[in-house]
């Protein structure tokens, strides 16, 4: 089985060299690389070339991480899956070759996803993430579970990305191809045992998992007025995946996408249940959020 990694670099030159050689370390699996540099000012392109005879990669203008990834996706060779890299990340020896064990039988669409383990910036392991998965697409629309640099995924469900209108109009990569797979009720498969460890240093463009990290990112939510349009996100969902979605899941979207036009369609979404995610403090804020209308 050929999995085909994927991964975006902005300045990496600090940890990408480990990164990289933890992919191509995998066992069990045909791995092949593809590295975007996306408009790195450091030292990154001179580590990328010190890999020529190993990895494909290119360099363009600097974009952002999720029109990166999308560029990649559309770039992105035939395999049998495919997978997201982050560049400061390190990969067990059996973190691809676990994935694709549980989506080789896969009918359709196909998405893996895994727990992982939190380490410093020298991969001292921290904790282990407590990832708690409700599938269902409301569940998605509010929290996703899905950490990008442990998705693996089909053939069939990269088809069903390349087809999204505006990249640069969803929330982030991996959050929009967990609620697309969940939208077209793709099989989703979720992993409790960790295969990456997953770095955390003081240059994290994303993913920080401390307190401070969580209660900044509320904040923005609700009082700077940074939050993401769930309801424009659907709106893309059914662009995407046009005569793809299931007749529950289209009624779902269309109540996100007309809820804050009335009283009456803004409490029907409400006490709905169906936003409902395994997280009670989600649970609240998501809550807070359609009422105010900023869900």
């Amino acid at each position: 089985m050929k999995v085909q990694v994927l991964l975006s670099a902005y300045n990496g030159e600090k940890f990408i060299t480990e990164q990289i050689n933890s992919i191509l370390s995998q066992k069990g699996i045909d791995v092949s690389l593809l590295i975007r540099d996306d408009g790195s000012t450091d030292g990154t392109a001179s580590v990328l070339d010190g890999f020529k005879d190993k990895i494909s990669y290119y360099s363009d203008k600097n974009i952002g991480v999720k029109r990166s990834f999308f560029d990649l996706v559309q770039k992105a060779p035939d395999a049998d899956f495919y997978a997201f890299a982050d560049q400061d990340d390190f990969w067990l020896p059996d973190k691809l070759s676990s994935a694709a064990e549980m989506l080789k039988n896969a009918k359709g669409c196909g998405l893996y996803f895994s727990n992982l383990t939190v380490a410093d910036e020298n991969l001292k392991p921290v904790s282990t993430a407590k990832l708690k998965f409700k599938p269902g697409l409301g569940s998605a629309m509010s929290q996703n579970p899905a950490t990008g640099c442990t998705m693996v995924f089909n053939r069939a469900m990269l088809d069903v990305l390349r087809k999204t209108p505006e990249p640069d109009k969803v929330s982030m990569h991996d959050t929009f191809l967990y609620r697309l797979a969940s939208a077209v009720n793709a099989e989703i498969f979720f992993d409790k045992t960790p295969h990456i460890l997953y770095r955390q240093h003081s240059s994290n463009l994303l993913g920080n998992r401390s307190l401070r990290g969580r209660l900044a990112h509320y904040f923005s939510f609700f009082i700077k007025n940074k939050c993401f349009s769930r309801s424009d996100e659907a709106a893309l969902l059914l662009r995407t995946a046009q005569g793809q979605i299931p007749t529950e899941n289209l009624a779902l979207l269309t109540q996100i996408i007309a809820y804050k036009y009335s009283n009456k369609t803004t409490f029907r979404l409400l006490t709905s249940g169906k936003l409902k995610t395994p997280s009670c403090l989600t649970n609240l804020i998501v809550a807070a959020a359609v009422i105010l209308r900023k869900y």
